[in-house]
């Protein structure tokens, strides 16, 4: 049994294009749920979440300039948090992506 809520909680999950040819690594920051899909912030294809059993928990993993996480976003109707998909800046700030763009 985890010692977290959420299975996914604290992984690396590779999340890739319906043809494998876009693969976007993205870690989860926080003991939460994850989406399924997502919008690939480089390319505008639809990136889904498959192979689950090859997901890696890594609670102390320090993000690094260019890495792509998910974070604790805007609360949702039913109380909890939406996750957001964010991006570590080279200053070690985090810029949330908003429909593939920096915000």
């Amino acid at each position: 049994m985890s010692e977290y809520k959420h299975s996914e909680a604290f992984c690396h999950m590779a999340y890739t294009s319906a043809g494998g040819e876009e693969v976007l690594q993205i870690w989860n920051s926080r003991d939460g749920v994850t989406p399924f899909a997502l919008t690939s912030p480089q390319t505008g294809a639809l990136l889904t979440h498959r192979d689950w059993a090859a997901d890696e928990c890594d609670p102390s993993y320090i993000p690094r300039p260019g890495d792509y996480l998910w974070i604790d976003g805007r609360k949702s109707m039913h109380g909890g948090r939406e996750p957001e998909l964010a991006r570590v800046r080279s200053d070690g700030s985090r810029c949330v992506m908003r429909g593939g763009r920096q915000r």
